[in-house]
């Protein structure tokens, strides 16, 4: 069973070029999924739709790409509230898709 909606504070750090969040273990594990999950929700107060990509062991990481750190105005170093739910609506396969997360950092 997915869900409803879960919260937890991280702080955005770079592997590479991308930024990202850590995905608490006991979030991942709510989700029931182990591959990729497909999640909206908000990063502090800010709606974004996103994935989370699996980081082994059980849990994921939540890219956080250029768009969504400009709309929330924070950046690598910053601490972050983040709330996710499981997004079942379709997403679209072409290029950029305005709010949809993924690795691209920009």
């Amino acid at each position: 069973m997915k869900p409803e909606k879960r919260q937890f504070t991280a702080t955005i750090y770079k592997v590479g070029v991308s930024p990202l969040v850590d995905v608490p273990e006991a979030v991942s594990r709510a989700f029931g999924v182990r591959g990729y999950v497909p999640v909206k929700g908000m990063l502090n107060d800010t709606p974004i739709r996103a994935t989370l990509v699996p980081a082994g062991g059980g849990h994921h990481h939540l890219y956080i790409n250029g768009q969504m750190r400009k709309q929330a105005g924070v950046d690598t170093g910053d601490e972050v509230d983040i709330s996710l739910e499981f997004d079942a609506e379709p997403r679209g396969t072409g290029g950029a898709q305005g709010l949809e997360g993924g690795a691209g950092g920009g």
